[in-house]
Order: structure tokens, then C-alpha cells, then sequence
């Protein structure tokens, strides 16, 4: 690699420098220090909204971000601090010497144990504290003493993120979470299915990496909370489709190819370790069980309301829209009677992936904003100077590329929103990271909810976790059978957009932004 595309990020300390790290041009500053083990991963994955990876500049410190000015007060953003997940290093920088991340790994919740390793088959060569290795025994299992506790266990592509709560209050006892260990096998979805379909050596490992990582949780929780200890907590699961065939040792292959066929998308159980694990159920292969968590939180699955409430936030009296926008967005609407659900694929610009790692919901901002004065018109081209040069705000430069980039993304959701045909009064509810910070209005402005009203829409952040917790509170006290929300899933009307004649016209109907 040529010399003219290396920068090097000097560490300082007391004023002298301590070290100094060499990179290449263009890499996130939060990768580059990740990879000489330095500061903590971001349990955001990256997306400006953990704070975990703080930084100091002690000169030239650049311009802060929207996010940051979000995060930091006036003078935190003076003395220079900055998220490192928001700076693309471009230069030579100058950062107070950041802390050594002992376990990078984790990202909160200290394992003192010896993990578990793996060899080149990906079977367990040592136990976590004590834990066995994990069996796949999908169906019957042991029958364990009711615990007064149960492990939550929202598991994402990025992040694995792990609650310990009271079986009775819900009460958080204790939490756990970590980068997605797959990781090393591609980012995405789809490169992970294609290591495991390319060697079966490899999507073992794939498999037990994760049910590693989660014993590793498991071990935090007991160390910390030996009470709980005393009867196993039953650990329950919920992620997309693809995620919990891979933690299972289910085969993807049906999940790589048209038409997309999962092996179950019912209840899953299995021993990992000494613990009984449920895999909640999903509804196809793309509207995974974590969108099923989503919806039993806010009651829109039919036939299974319970009599507690997750959030007050749900009005029994009018129809329910859920969108979780992300690389992908899964849409859900609930009319009072039926529930239909689809997906669409957004791409990078919800996620951040697209700018300088510029968050979704600020881009969005930024670009309602253009479109208000002009400076950005209809069809999404810049104006005047900014055509070649793109324009400046807030600290950040955008563009043609990036706003063609958003226009696509949102098109694709307003095409599916479209499609499901929600009522005027419909109470729209935004989950998820980009949807709690996203701005009602500036979504509106540029087209990106097609009918829904600002006064209706309501930003609820990640309600994975309740309504993990909701399901298995409510199959402990009886309140649900799994049969019963199993037959529910098996009614949900689920549209396969790519098969509505009508979609591609509304897709590129909705390409514009709103004159």
C-alpha cells in the first residue's frame, strides 16, 4: 500500500505523545482505534447513539456533527470531545490517549472467566465457567424448575444485546451485550448465509460463536446475580429469520433462494449449555421473530391480546402501523381485525452508511431542510454550486450521490406503506433506533410516510425486548399458549411486494420528493 494513502493518529498523554497509530485513508476513527484494541465497541453498531466511543482532540478538532452537538454540551464539544463512529480519518489527528479496551468484544457487562473457544469445526474445546457446550436438541427438552427470573435476548446482525428480569415485575435485574461475533464472516445477512452454505465446518462455527457469546452473558448474569442462581432462567430469543437459523444449525439454504423458504418459523427449542432456550417464532423469511416481539408489544397480533400492556402508548380504538426502518424495513398494519405484514429493502441510507457516516434520522433533517430553502429541488439534484461541489451543513457536506441514495430508500418505504393501504386515523408507531430519533415532519416533508399525519405518529425506540419479555411473561403465567400465537402467525396476511403489479409505479412515483 502506497505511503501517500497512510495517516497516523498521534495519542497523547499529559501532553506528550504516548503512541501513535498508523491507518489507511478513509476508514471510520472508531475502526481504526478498534483495531489496536482501543475504546470500547459502540453498542449502537456504530450509529451515534451509545456514546460508547468517546474521544478527546487535543487539536484541530473537527466540526461537530449534528449528532454530537445532540450528545455533548457547549463545552464538552470545546475541549473537543467527539464520537469516534462520526469521523472518517482523512489527516493526521491528535486524540488524548484513549482507554485500552480490555475484552473489545463486550460491551458492557464484564466476563472475568475464561471464555469458551472453538476449533477449525467450531465445537467447544472449554466451558464458560463451568458451562457445558451448548447441544442442539431443536423440540423436546428438559423440563426445568419455573424460575422467578428469565434472560431476554434481542439478537441482531450487529449487536447481541441481553437482559436479565424479574419473571413477575419485569424488573431489569442486570444487562449484557456484545458485537455480534459472526461479524467476522460479513456484516450482512447475506454473507453470512454464503459462508455457511460454501462449508458446512463453517456454519457450525457460525452456530456456536453465538451460542458462545450468549453463554458468556449467561456467566456475567451468574457471577453478578448468584440469587438468580438458583433455578435456572429460562432464556428466550428473538432476531430476524436468517440470525436464529444460524444460532439454531438450521440450514439456510431455503432462506438463500426464491421463494425463500424457511426450515420453521414456529417456536424453537434447544438445550445450550445448561440453560433451555426458546427461539421465538416469525412469520416468513423476511418478518422475523423480532418483528413478532415488535408487534405483541403493542398488541396488533389478533387473537393474542393480553390483559397486561407493555406500552400505554397503544389506542385500542383506532388501527396500528408499525415500521422498523432500517438496511431493511418491515412494515406491519393492523386495521383492528387483520394483520398484514411485508418487507422492502432500503439499503445504507437509514443506517448511516452512506455519508460520513451521517445517522438516517439527521439526514433526513438536513435534507427537508435543503428542500425548504431551495436549495435542493423536486427531483433531488442540487442547486447552483452545490450541483458540483455539494453543499455544507451543519458541519456536513452532501452530495447528489447522497441524496439520490435517500430518495431511493425512501421511495421503497413509501411504496410499501402505500401498498398496505392504511386508514387516515391509522396510529403510526416508529421502532427502532433511526425511528426514535427521526423528526415526524421532516419525514413527512420528504415523502417518506405517504398519508400519515405528524399529530399521529409515535417514536416508541426499541421494543425488541419487551416484547420478548411480554411473550414469555405471558406463556409462564398462562396467559398465552404457544399453539395459540402460533396459529395467530400462521393468519397474518404477508405480501410479497416484488409480486404487486402496482408496486414498481408507486416506487417510482415516490422517487420525487414532494413539491
Amino acid at each position: 500500500m502506497r505511503l501517500c494513502n497512510m495517516v497516523t493518529i498521534h495519542l497523547m498523554e499529559d501532553r506528550k505523545l504516548k503512541s501513535e497509530l498508523v491507518c489507511e485513508k478513509g476508514v471510520s476513527l472508531l475502526s481504526a482505534l478498534q483495531e489496536y484494541g482501543f475504546v470500547p465497541a459502540a453498542v449502537c453498531g456504530g450509529r451515534g447513539i451509545c456514546g460508547a466511543c468517546t474521544v478527546c482532540f487535543t487539536k484541530e478538532a473537527p466540526l461537530p456533527t449534528p449528532t454530537e452537538r445532540a450528545f455533548f454540551r457547549p463545552d464538552q464539544l470545546r475541549e473537543g470531545r467527539r464520537l469516534a463512529c462520526r469521523i472518517t480519518v482523512n489527516k493526521d489527528l491528535f486524540l488524548k490517549m484513549p482507554e485500552a479496551a480490555e475484552n473489545p468484544n463486550v460491551l458492557f457487562g464484564k466476563v472475568e472467566k475464561e471464555a469458551p473457544r472453538t476449533d477449525v469445526c467450531g465445537s467447544v474445546q472449554t466451558n464458560v465457567a463451568g458451562t457445558e457446550p451448548a447441544t442442539l436438541t431443536g423440540g423436546e427438552t428438559e423440563e426445568l424448575p419455573e424460575s422467578p427470573y428469565l434472560t431476554v435476548v434481542d439478537l441482531g446482525t450487529t449487536t447481541i444485546a441481553m437482559e436479565l428480569r424479574e419473571t413477575a415485575s419485569g424488573k431489569t435485574v442486570g444487562q449484557y451485550a456484545a458485537l455480534n461475533p459472526q461479524r467476522k464472516y460479513g456484516a450482512d445477512v447475506i454473507s453470512r448465509m454464503e459462508a455457511a452454505l460454501a462449508d458446512e465446518k463453517q456454519a457450525k462455527k457460525l452456530s456456536a460463536l453465538v451460542q458462545q457469546e450468549i453463554q458468556r452473558g449467561l456467566t456475567y448474569f451468574r457471577h453478578h446475580f448468584p440469587e438468580t442462581n438458583l433455578q435456572k432462567p429460562q432464556v428466550f430469543i428473538a432476531g430476524n429469520t436468517v440470525m436464529l437459523h444460524l444460532f439454531a444449525g438450521l440450514s439456510v439454504e431455503g432462506l438463500s433462494k426464491y421463494p425463500f423458504t424457511p426450515v420453521t418459523t414456529g417456536f424453537y427449542e434447544m438445550q445450550v449449555g445448561e440453560y433451555q432456550v426458546t427461539l421465538l417464532p416469525g412469520i416468513s423469511a423476511f418478518v422475523g421473530a423480532d418483528i413478532v416481539a415488535d408487534l405483541y408489544a403493542l398488541d396488533m397480533i389478533p387473537e393474542c391480546t393480553p390483559e397486561h400492556r407493555v406500552t400505554d402508548k397503544v389506542n385500542d380504538k383506532k388501527p396500528r402501523f408499525l415500521a422498523d426502518l432500517g438496511t431493511n424495513a418491515e412494515l406491519a398494519y393492523f386495521d383492528g381485525e387483520t394483520l398484514t405484514v411485508t418487507a422492502t429493502a432500503a439499503g445504507p441510507a437509514f443506517e448511516g452508511g452512506i455519508t460520513a457516516g451521517v445517522f438516517g434520522a439527521d439526514l433526513v433533517r438536513l435534507t427537508a431542510g435543503l428542500l425548504e430553502t431551495k436549495q435542493l429541488d423536486h427531483t433531488g439534484l442540487l442547486q447552483g454550486e452545490a450541483f458540483e461541489n455539494g453543499v455544507e451543513i451543519e458541519g456536513i457536506r452532501l452530495q447528489n450521490k447522497d441524496i439520490r441514495t435517500l430518495q431511493l430508500a425512501k421511495a421503497a418505504v413509501a411504496a410499501g406503506i402505500e401498498s398496505l393501504k392504511p386508514d387516515s386515523d391509522t396510529e403510526f408507531y416508529l421502532a427502532g433506533g433511526f425511528g426514535y430519533y427521526l423528526d415526524p415532519d421532516s419525514a413527512i416533508r420528504i415523502g417518506l410516510l405517504p398519508g400519515i399525519s405528524a399529530e399521529t405518529i409515535h417514536a416508541v425506540g426499541n421494543l425488541v425486548p419487551e416484547g420478548i419479555y411480554a411473550i414469555a411473561r405471558d406463556l409462564a403465567q398462562g396467559e398465552l399458549e404457544k399453539e395459540v400465537l402460533e396459529k395467530a402467525l400462521r393468519r397474518v396476511s404477508v405480501i410479497n411486494l416484488a409480486e404487486l403489479p402496482e408496486f414498481q409505479e408507486r416506487y417510482l412515483k415516490h422517487i420525487d420528493f414532494p413539491g
